[in-house]
């Protein structure tokens, strides 16, 4: 959701000083790509691709492969990780 929708139904909410920021930190992987490929099968898509065929399972495997290692620098470090953060007074 965009950050001023966010805002906006807080507000309709009945919230009053909602204010949001950004938080940005590197996203560190001590297990390097192989914890890249653990982690997306623990994330609320895990299910589906636990699902997908093993053949299909396999090219997504290795497409994320591929890409982890374009960001892997220093076998941790696979990118940013980003978020907002909401603040709001009843």
């Amino acid at each position: 959701m965009p950050r001023t929708e966010l805002v906006e139904a807080f507000e309709l909410a009945g919230f009053s000083t909602v204010g949001v920021s950004r938080k940005e930190k590197d996203l560190l992987m001590s297990g390097g790509v192989q914890q890249a490929i653990q982690a997306a099968y623990s994330t609320p898509i895990g299910p589906r691709l636990r699902a997908l065929a093993s053949d299909t399972q396999a090219e997504f495997v290795e497409a994320l492969t591929s890409r982890a290692v374009q960001l892997d620098g220093d076998s941790v470090t696979m990118g940013k990780m980003v978020s907002d953060v909401l603040v709001a007074t009843r």
